[in-house]
């Protein structure tokens, strides 16, 4: 700054010395002579101080072209420093959001393999009988899966020569030789016994003599992952694990939940006439809960030939019925063909801001909607959208309890029974539901 201040002073003063110069020849033009020398020295001197002055331009000009360069340098460099800090935060916030979110996913299709694996091997070890109901001599299955054992959050795989340890909420995934899992399963031995029965007494009063013969029964054997109820084409299977989390008033697992809607399902086909072909399609019908899980997780071919399986046969319904499981949380999608509208309800709902459980269906939303949309665009007029009303009068669970799962199993009977959604269900009719499934499941 101080260069070019000096030069436009320099400037300046060049041009105060020409307008004297003028000014003195003007005095002098009264005489030839005088004209003459004025007229000389006013050409070289205006010559010299035009050169200066030129030169000096250039200068000033080269500089200010030189300062401008800095300054946009400068800002330039200042924006993309700011610049490449903002997007490196947002990048590893972003990228940390990613792997949470993916590890979560992970540990669900985890326990949805195990499921699958468990059901498998308990079939091949379930009882069979020959034509005179004596029971057949069984042998071991081919695979390399000896032994499957499930309880809650701590699944075991055992093979041939290792042992693969399911990830929990206190322990990372693991494989570890047979010797030291024999010292692990005899710290576990006294927490793989089922609960001790007498002490809910608000739940065993529901429970018919039946019912609760064939649970004393089950107690004495002491099997928590013992197969109680099955449908081996379906690969569904109830152990005896899920009869304690009902009877005690726990958490509804998957194998429940998706079973229960199994036989809902029968019961509404069952109670649709045949008589003749304009016999009324069933008006809902429940999907799966894992289908969110293949919708997140598999290829698009493979989502397709899933939602081939399973939308085709459900199309003629008007509501869909997708309950979601999401971070040990159950809640319930509906979409109303005819109206072309979905709604959530959720057993906790959040009462400020965004409601993350309803999030995590957009893309089954998304999914689900194109497929209909792509299938039914020649048969019917409708166009699914992915909006979504999240119900505000949607029934809750008691504070304190984990009946999310049952209340979502009294929406979906409302829905089969075409019967009118209740705001409120209370604590002895979530015990009843329970009780029910109990009763639908020890047959």
């Amino acid at each position: 700054m101080e260069i070019r201040q000096k030069n436009e002073e320099a400037l300046q003063s060049h041009k105060d010395e020409i307008e004297k110069l003028n000014s003195k020849l003007e005095e002098a033009q009264g005489t030839k002579q005088g004209q003459i020398i004025a007229g000389n020295k006013k050409d070289v001197y205006i010559d010299t101080l035009r050169k200066k002055i030129r030169i000096l331009e250039e200068l000033n000009m080269e500089f200010e072209a030189k300062i401008e360069d800095y300054e946009v340098h400068q800002i330039t460099q200042n924006y993309h420093i700011e610049t490449e800090s903002e997007v490196h935060q947002v990048t590893q916030q972003a990228t940390a959001d990613k792997i949470k979110r993916l590890q979560k996913e992970k540990e669900e299709l985890e326990n949805e393999l195990l499921s699958i694996i468990v059901h498998q091997v308990t079939q091949d070890y379930a009882p069979k009988t020959d034509a005179k109901g004596k029971a057949k001599k069984q042998e071991s299955p081919t695979s390399r899966i000896l032994r499957v054992k499930e309880r809650d959050d701590r699944k075991k795989v055992q093979c041939e020569d290792f042992v693969y340890l399911q990830p929990s909420k206190r322990r990372s995934p693991q494989i570890i030789d047979l010797e030291t899992y024999q010292v692990y399963q005899e710290k576990e031995s006294k927490a793989r016994k089922l609960k001790r029965l007498g002490g809910q007494t608000d739940m065993t009063e529901l429970i018919n003599s039946n019912a609760w013969a064939k649970i004393q029964q089950l107690w004495k054997e002491g099997k928590a992952n013992a197969a109680v109820w099955h449908v081996a084409s379906q690969i569904l299977c109830v152990e005896v694990s899920d009869i304690q989390n009902l009877l005690f008033e726990d958490p509804l697992s998957s194998r429940v939940m998706d079973s229960y809607a199994y036989v809902l399902m029968q019961d509404h086909l069952g109670a649709q006439p045949r008589f003749d072909l304009s016999t009324p399609q069933p008006k809902s019908f429940i999907f799966p809960h894992y289908l969110r899980l293949v919708i997140e997780n598999k290829s698009a071919k493979q989502v397709n030939q899933t939602l081939q399986k399973q939308v085709d046969k459900a199309l003629p319904a008007r509501f869909f019925l997708f309950p979601i499981l999401f971070q040990a949380h159950w809640t319930l999608l509906v979409l109303d063909k005819e109206q072309c509208k979905w709604k959530f309800y959720n057993p906790l709902r959040v009462r400020h801001g965004t409601d993350g459980y309803c999030g995590a269906t957009d893309n089954l939303r998304k999914v689900i909607a194109e497929y209909i949309n792509s299938q039914t665009r020649q048969m019917l007029n409708i166009k699914i959208t992915e909006e979504v009303e999240i119900v505000k009068n949607s029934p809750q669970q008691s504070s304190g309890s984990v009946d999310c799962g049952i209340v979502v199993i009294s929406i979906m009977k409302k829905y089969m029974m075409n019967e009118s959604q209740t705001s409120v269900i209370t604590t002895d009719e979530c015990r009843q539901i329970r009780a029910d499934l109990i009763h639908t499941f020890l047959k």
